[in-house]
């Protein structure tokens, strides 16, 4: 059996308190290959494009990423230059599944030097 990574979630939209809606993700298995990630619990990212440490992974799998700033937005995209993939308003979190192509993904700051957590799984 491949390592895997297991995802579990929900989501649920609140009305004035309410719940509107309510749905949930259970145990989704991602394949990968390696022992686990590589990231960061509080990096600091540029307001110029610049390429994310990934520690030497040559074939991405996903990223999970979290704005930990209150202020400023970071714009994730697949390479320095690249397309986006994500903007993280102040607070905002993602998961993405990369494309084969993204081997170096890359981060920019809308201001100032915000701090995000990261991780990165091999494919």
């Amino acid at each position: 059996m491949a390592n895997q990574l297991s995802a579990t979630g929900a989501i649920q939209y609140l009305q004035n308190g309410v719940v509107q809606e309510s749905f949930g993700v259970a145990q989704r298995l991602i394949s990968i290959t390696g022992n686990g990630s590589v990231g960061n619990d509080g990096y600091s990212v540029a307001n110029s494009d610049t390429a994310l440490p990934v520690g030497g992974i040559a074939n991405l799998r996903c990223l999970f990423a979290i704005n930990l700033d209150p202020t400023n937005n970071i714009i994730i995209k697949d390479a320095v230059g690249g397309h986006t993939l994500a903007t993280l308003l102040p607070g905002d979190w993602c998961f993405i599944p990369l494309p084969s192509t993204c081997t170096a993904p890359s981060t920019i700051s809308s201001a100032g030097t915000p701090l995000m957590f990261y991780r990165v799984f091999p494919i």
